[in-house]
């Protein structure tokens, strides 16, 4: 195993225990949180409750938005996560002399606290990791967070059933601690980058002004809002039930959320390890985020028809289960494209401040409905939560563009400080900010320098040339046939002379393609043949798929047809695609490329390009391993700025076929990504494509 994969796996493991001490402690926080206030307050106060903890929170998350951009994550969540511990011991001591205000503090803490720490670890998270080997290590950390929300609920059932309710602060106390100590052991990597962003004063950007300017952050917001708020209706109605149920037996009320709590958990932690990574790769970010809101939407009526306790615990539990696992992992793999700036400006407001206002969104609501009495109610607010999720599905298909978009902007930012980096002088760097040129210039100076020439190494060899002694034949009267009898004269002075005659008439096209063999001779043939390429299509096209045409002339024919007439070439160097011969293949591509370029209208469909792609894909790696071009051939625009050797023409033969379908910029860059040694531009090119 290579260091720097040595290094990845390590630190997602250590994230992957950071987020199963975090998630234990919210979901032990939350089980006492309800437990303490529904024991302490009635029901009724619950909704104005949420609302004073939404606008406390936003103010909080506002404040640590501001705080995080300046200073990255890795200062400010260690200390976060201590603070917390500590306030949770000032609880534990306060709690039997104030009960009621120990239960406003708690509901505030876990309200505020606890979720702009969750947010700054998955900040801290997602700074670590480029978004392909996010999604690879996603798995992980989020298996290791359900299953700290498992042992949190286990452990607080079982203290409150032994102990009783108080002695859980303590343990939420020492989970935090254990936060703070394993995020310090995270900060490594990420030192760099904090100093990076401290040096530079520009990046610390109004969280609200990144939001405005930003669709695609701003779609990320409403869809928290939305799920979140339609939570928060459904969760309000299955604590009214669980609170009429068990009224009169606070420890009782406990043990039911701590054993609801794990139970979720458990779900929870089950899809996440076997079903939620193969979500990821089948049905993509933005659907996976989908299952959450068509889950509710679907099992909404379920409850409506049959009201009680049972119908909306298993709906809020569904709705739990969905949230930390296939929901969880995919939002926070949202962010991985964001700028590193305006994630920290804005990841905190949305995580927290947004979410929030879901949660008062959800509880004004509540008290307004609840104004027509619990029976009319309750049913209303499942209803409400069903409308909810409908716009949020809605909002699904602008996500994933603007995820795409989002990849697309990280690649051309990475490639650019790449090349930045290297080079020096202002105009070079002036013309690489307006073209996004070649990642690494020695690799671009390596590959302007001259080339020796040379013979064919397939075996096709060049016709034999003439004795010098040998006097040329005296030349027909008739022009076509001089002209004719020099190309077959076997000398090639004479030969060349003949191809750059102007005017040369297509009559002679069968014996110029016979000389694309001759390697000396192919670039004045394949010139003289794409001068009259519109009127010899055809031939060049039967020429191309005839099986008994030498390869050396087969392979030097798309040169050609790039001039040809459009539909009937387009047609021809499509069928060529599936020939035996990769070189031959690689050609066409190159050629329809440019032919799609100049004529859009025969540009292929996207099903049909992904299919030639795909059966490149599949070709055994011994025989991908030996694909090699004969032919010098001329710096394309993928492969310019990349030394020759470096690189790999499998590959660039299906970056220029997805090229006939997706944006030629971004293919570039993410192809010249794969070829780089900088491992988050390879990441975000991987995922890219």
């Amino acid at each position: 195993m290579s260091a720097g994969r040595a290094d990845t796996d390590r630190v997602a493991t250590a994230a992957a225990v950071g987020a199963g001490a975090m998630i234990a402690h919210q979901v032990a926080g939350k089980a006492t949180r309800d437990a303490v206030f529904l024991s302490a307050f009635d029901v009724a106060l619950l909704p104005p409750m949420i609302l004073a903890a939404s606008a406390l929170s936003i103010v909080v998350a506002m404040a640590a938005a501001r705080r995080m951009t300046r200073r990255g994550p890795s200062r400010l969540v260690p200390a976060g996560f201590a603070l917390s511990g500590a306030a949770s011991l000032a609880e534990w001591a306060l709690l039997e002399p104030a009960p009621e205000a120990v239960a406003v503090a708690l509901y505030l803490h876990m309200a505020t606290g606890a979720g702009v720490l969750i947010s700054g670890f998955w900040s801290l998270v997602n700074e670590r990791f480029d978004p392909h080997t996010a999604k690879q290590k996603i798995n992980r950390i989020a298996g290791g967070a359900t299953a700290g929300g498992l042992l949190g609920g286990l452990f607080a059932e079982r203290v409150a059933a032994l102990a009783g309710a108080s002695f859980v602060f303590p343990v939420l106390a020492a989970l935090h601690l254990f936060c703070a100590w394993r995020v310090l052991t995270l900060r490594t990597g990420a030192d760099a980058a904090v100093e990076a962003t401290e040096a530079r004063p520009d990046l610390a950007r109004g969280s609200l002004k990144v939001l405005a300017r930003t669709p695609y952050l701003r779609n990320l917001a409403l869809l928290l809002t939305l799920t979140t708020a339609a939570a928060g209706l459904i969760d309000f109605v299955f604590k009214a039930r669980a609170d009429a149920a068990f009224a009169a037996d606070d420890d009782a009320m406990l043990r039911f959320f701590a054993c609801f709590y794990t139970g979720a958990a458990l779900l929870a932690f089950l899809g996440q390890t076997s079903l939620t990574r193969m979500s990821l790769e089948r049905l993509g970010l933005a659907r996976t985020v989908g299952l959450l809101p068509a889950l509710i939407l679907a099992a909404g009526g379920f409850v409506i028809g049959l009201p009680g306790l049972v119908t909306a615990t298993i709906l809020r539990g569904a709705e739990a289960v969905t949230r930390n696992s296939f929901f969880r992992s995919a939002y926070e793999l949202l962010y991985t494209p964001v700028p590193r700036a305006d994630k920290r400006a804005t990841k905190l407001v949305i995580d927290v401040g947004f979410d929030r206002l879901g949660d008062a969104i959800g509880a004004g609501v509540v008290a307004a409905l609840l104004i027509a009495g619990p029976a009319v109610a309750y049913p209303l607010l499942v209803a409400a939560a069903m409308a909810l999720s409908l716009v949020a599905l809605l909002l699904l298909r602008s996500l994933h563009r603007g995820y795409v978009a989002s990849l697309e902007s990280s690649l051309v930012g990475q490639a650019m400080a790449l090349d930045l980096d290297h080079v020096r002088d202002s105009t070079t760097r002036l013309t690489l900010i307006e073209t996004a040129g070649a990642l690494d210039p020695r690799d671009a100076a390596k590959a302007r320098r001259p080339r020796a020439p040379r013979r064919d190494r397939d075996g096709a060899g060049d016709p034999a040339a003439p004795s010098a002694s040998v006097s040329p034949p005296r030349p027909p009267s008739d022009p076509v046939l001089a002209t004719l009898a020099e190309l077959r004269s076997g000398d090639r002075s004479r030969i060349a002379l003949a191809l750059r005659s102007p005017g040369l008439s297509p009559l002679l096209a069968p014996q110029i393609v016979t000389l694309l063999a001759w390697a000396e001779l192919q670039d004045l043939a394949a010139q003289a043949l794409r001068g009259m390429a519109p009127r010899v299509t055809g031939l060049l096209v039967d020429a191309l798929l005839d099986p008994d045409e030498e390869f050396a002339t087969r392979r030097r024919i798309p040169r050609a047809l790039r001039d040809g007439d459009p539909a009937r070439a387009a047609a021809g160097l499509w069928r060529g695609l599936e020939d035996r011969r990769f070189e031959v293949r690689y050609q066409c591509a190159r050629a329809l490329s440019a032919l799609a370029a100049r004529h859009p209208a025969v540009r292929p469909a996207k099903g049909d390009v992904y299919a030639a792609a795909r059966r490149e894909l599949e070709v055994p790696p011994r025989i991908w391993a030996g694909h090699r071009l004969l032919d010098a051939t001329e710096r394309g625009d993928l492969a310019g700025g990349l030394a020759a050797e470096r690189v790999d023409r499998g590959l660039e033969h299906v970056f220029t076929l997805l090229g006939l379908v997706l944006p030629a910029r971004t293919l570039r860059l993410a192809f010249r990504g794969l070829h780089t040694d900088d491992a988050n531009l390879r990441g975000t090119a991987l995922e890219y494509l």
